[in-house]
């Protein structure tokens, strides 16, 4: 029910965010002038903010096979690098093991693939399903976006807040979000398929959603594409997403409860 995923924290006033060279998260506040979101390739985005952490010493990683699993600041949320091996005739590389992943700490168990195309600009969520929570294994197999977690488990110590990360078809990098998130993601190139596991199918009427641009969470979304900084009115959203509630309403409608 919806009081399992945000019932019993009353307080979400999110402190500065940070970022790092891979994970950009508003859970440590630690300033300083980088502000990269992903300097594995060529194509950099900049955090709006210009804070920056360095996630080799922030979060843990831990290799298997052929993935480095680095644990970001929200217990749960996991990013997956994949080893890839390339030669003039092109690449191969596994995208999922379990053995592999069980040692890295995701242990879902998945029963769902699904796959979207989405133009740029498209911003999908944030969702969630509310009496059958999802954890979602998410990658990018064309273009780039940026995607995001919102904690909405209860008693969470990072309740409210959020972590995002680029995912591109150059640094192949895959995102494990646990139960009880909200996700979402926005495309930064000029069009992007999006895939992601699922560890519960998805039911129709379960569906929870919440606000996007909450300032209260104050998710920095990055430019899109061949823009100096964000702007609001590029955001492409389908009707639903325009009317999700803040993480104060999602609260206010547990209280009544």
């Amino acid at each position: 029910m919806l009081e399992e995923l945000i019932g019993g924290r009353k307080e979400h006033t999110m402190p500065d965010m940070q970022t790092s060279p891979q994970i950009m998260t508003n859970v440590v506040p630690r300033r300083s002038s980088s502000g990269t979101l992903d300097d594995a390739t060529a194509d950099v985005t900049t955090a709006e903010s210009g804070a920056s952490n360095d996630v080799s010493t922030a979060a843990p990683s831990v290799t298997s096979g052929n993935f480095t699993f680095t644990h970001t600041g929200i217990e749960g949320v996991i990013l997956v690098e994949v080893k890839q091996y390339a030669d003039k005739r092109g690449y191969f590389m596994e995208t999922y093991k379990r053995t592999d992943f069980e040692a890295g700490g995701i242990l879902a168990n998945f029963v769902q693939d699904n796959q979207s195309s989405s133009t740029k600009g498209v911003l999908r969520g944030l969702h969630f399903q509310i009496a059958h929570p999802q954890a979602k294994l998410v990658r990018v197999v064309r273009g780039r976006v940026f995607d995001v977690a919102v904690d909405l488990r209860r008693n969470s110590a990072t309740f409210g807040k959020w972590v995002g990360v680029v995912l591109s078809e150059e640094n192949q990098r895959q995102f494990f979000i646990p139960r009880g998130f909200a996700h979402g993601f926005l495309v930064l190139s000029d069009a992007a398929e999006f895939c992601y596991k699922c560890d519960d199918v998805y039911h129709p009427g379960d569906e929870g959603g919440l606000m996007w641009n909450d300032p209260d969470i104050a998710i920095s979304w990055p430019a899109l594409d061949g823009d100096a900084s964000f702007d609001e009115q590029k955001a492409i959203l389908s009707k639903k997403d325009t009317k999700h509630p803040s993480l104060a309403e999602l609260i206010a409608q547990q209280d009544v409860k």
